[in-house]
């Protein structure tokens, strides 16, 4: 019997580290025994070791060597606890674990957390004899003067408890780490390694990171030979990411569909300090509440933000302004330029002049949501208080009217029914409707659009990310570039987003539309005619029952049900009345290749309704 079907839905129900953790204090409860058999062909020589079994635990899941004895039970030919460094180090701030379920993959951001080498050491030592093969990987505090240094403590003080010990100066997430792995510095790195090791100790493995430049791989390996490294262990974390693979966890809830369950909320216009630090420490207080991944994955949330940062907020956060640079010409002048003001219509009595807001780009933008009104305002004023402890001005707030139960706007139409379903998420994979089903890349930077082109996104010289904490643009497909040189993607997992508040007037729209299509009336052929509803749809961009104008050109989805039933049926009458004619008092039976229809002709003919043709396209 197989537990993970049942043990999955609990781990899932906590946040990925949180269920790291869990799963390491459960493993310590269980008595360490001896590991499986496992077949004479899965036996591996290497440096000197016989391996069980060529498949064994990487380091970064038991860092802190907690439980190898109970690893090894489970099966695997060899355990590789760490990474230790010299001192105990916290880590990257939380959340820095994320989970990409849809590819069964996550995304690691920890940075060498673990409780030091002393630790791991006395754990290894009350182990006693090992049952199996359980190497240590060792690496370089964050904050240290001499990472060299570091790594020459960790082979002195871990030989005696490890079969083996690995240098690793592969991990992305130690800012600086794997300028280890340039020629230079991995020589004087190994030097030192090879003069500290003790010549009876452990064999030593070097881990390289997988996004290496044009002849690095090469080079890495002359070296590491030079310098009698035993093995080599490929890979760690990539910084690159596959084009079709979205990384929900960085990707805000609004992407993946309407927050429907969430009915109240507000809307909030900040305008950011100059002060880089404290604009920051405000967007720290704000971060916790904003909500990411699919909708399902926020039931316990009674409120949620949705943020979006303008041109100047993200100057004010501290973008260096060669990344400004990239950003689109329509974000970065606004609405309010004479071009774009001709575009929207905003002249006349509609200009930028007599707007309550907006003249000048808002910093900052929350939507704020919740499942009931005072939980919404409860956040709301928490993030506002924030803003003014820090000398913040109070924001403009735009109230959210909630929609009626029928799902109805106030011109009458209904809400979200055309709404563009991303494929890869939640409700793509759910047998979205074609007709609705959009490549990443059409809302979200980053992703292929449905070209098949993956739109350009705002970008950073490498030399603005020296602690490498951004993604690369596009995926590192080969060793023809060095990743150092890469430009970094600013965008990645971000989109656009336009806010704009529009006078509601339901009378003067109605009159509008009624003006249009009676000045309009002869531009179709019959049998369709234009109506209030069709010049209404054609400005709202889809008919009042929902249905969409790309299917339904010139009627709705429920008009042109109703236009084929008043069709079926007098066809039904007109073979009727020609089959009395010919033969009175018989049946007759009408077979063609989609339909069988019996009856008398002394029956009345059947009234064919609308489920009918609910599964029909028009």
């Amino acid at each position: 019997m197989h537990l993970y079907p049942f043990i999955r839905p609990l781990a899932f129900a906590l946040d990925a580290e949180t269920a790291h953790r869990a799963t390491i204090a459960a493993l310590k409860w269980v008595p360490p025994h001896r590991p499986p058999n496992l077949p004479a062909s899965l036996r591996t020589r290497v440096a000197g070791l016989d391996f069980p079994s060529p498949i064994g635990l990487a380091a970064g899941f038991d860092k802190d060597a907690e439980v190898p004895e109970q690893m090894l039970a489970l099966g695997f030919g060899f355990v590789e606890v760490g990474t230790v460094t010299p001192r105990p180090q916290a880590g990257n701030d939380k959340p820095r674990l994320f989970r990409l379920a849809e590819d069964r993959a996550v995304i690691n951001r920890l940075g060498f957390n673990n409780q030091g080498q002393p630790a791991a050491f006395r754990r290894l030592i009350e182990c006693g004899p090992s049952r199996g093969i359980v190497g240590v990987n060792i690496g370089a505090n964050k904050d240290s003067a001499d990472r060299i240094a570091d790594y020459v403590s960790g082979v002195r003080a871990m030989s005696r408890v490890a079969r083996y010990l690995t240098i690793n100066v592969s991990s992305p997430n130690t800012p600086g780490l794997r300028q280890l792995q340039d020629e230079g510095a991995l020589r004087a790195l190994l030097s030192a390694v090879a003069e500290a090791r003790d010549p009876k100790g452990p064999p030593i493995f070097l881990k390289v990171a997988p996004d290496l430049g044009a002849g690095e791989p090469e080079q890495i390996v002359r070296v590491a030979i030079q310098h009698g490294i035993d093995a080599i262990i490929v890979a760690n974390t990539t910084v690159a990411r596959p084009a079709l693979k979205l990384v929900s966890s960085e990707i805000q809830s609004l992407m993946f569909g309407g927050l429907g369950f969430l009915k109240f909320g507000t809307c909030l216009l900040f305008e950011l300090p100059e002060d880089i630090q404290a604009a920051r420490k405000w967007l720290a207080a704000v971060m916790p509440h904003i909500a990411f991944n699919d909708g399902r994955r926020l039931v316990d949330k009674r409120a949620v933000v949705t943020l979006a940062l303008g041109a100047r907020g993200l100057q004010r956060l501290g973008l260096p302004e060669q990344g400004l640079a990239t950003f689109p010409f329509a974000f970065l002048d606004g609405m309010t330029t004479a071009a774009r003001a001709r575009i929207l219509g905003d002249v006349d009595r509609n200009a930028s002049e007599r707007w309550a807001w907006g003249r000048t780009q808002p910093d900052v933008a929350l939507l704020i949501y919740g499942d009931e009104q005072h939980f919404a305002d409860e956040l709301a004023q928490s993030l506002t208080d924030a803003a003014a402890d820090l000398g913040m001005a109070k924001p403009y707030g735009i109230p959210l009217k909630m929609v009626s139960d029928g799902k109805e706007e106030p011109f009458g139409f209904v809400d979200g029914i055309s709404q563009p379903v991303i494929r890869g998420t939640y409700k793509g994979l759910r047998k979205a409707d074609p007709i609705h089903l959009v490549e990443p890349g059409e809302f979200i930077l980053g992703y292929p659009d449905n070209r098949g082109n993956t739109p350009p996104g705002p970008t950073l010289p490498a030399l603005a990310d020296p602690d490498n904490q951004l993604p690369l643009v596009g995926a590192v497909g080969g060793f023809d570039k060095a990743v150092v040189e890469n430009e970094r993607d600013i965008g990645f997992n971000g989109t656009f987003l336009v806010i704009r508040q529009l006078e509601q007037d339901v009378q003067a729209f109605k009159k509008y539309c009624a003006q249009e299509a009676r000045r309009l009336a002869d531009r179709l052929p019959p049998p369709y005619d234009i109506t209030d509803e069709f010049i209404a749809a054609k400005l709202i961009g889809r008919w009042k029952d929902g249905s969409s104008l790309t299917r339904y050109q010139y009627e709705s989805r429920i008009e042109s049900a109703r236009r084929g039933l008043v069709q079926v049926n007098e066809t039904v009458r007109a073979r009727t009345s020609a089959q009395a004619a010919i033969e009175p008092g018989s049946s007759s039976t009408r077979c063609d290749k989609t339909t069988t229809t019996t009856f008398s002709p002394t029956q009345t003919p059947p009234q064919l309704g609308f489920d009918f043709f609910r599964n029909w396209r028009f």
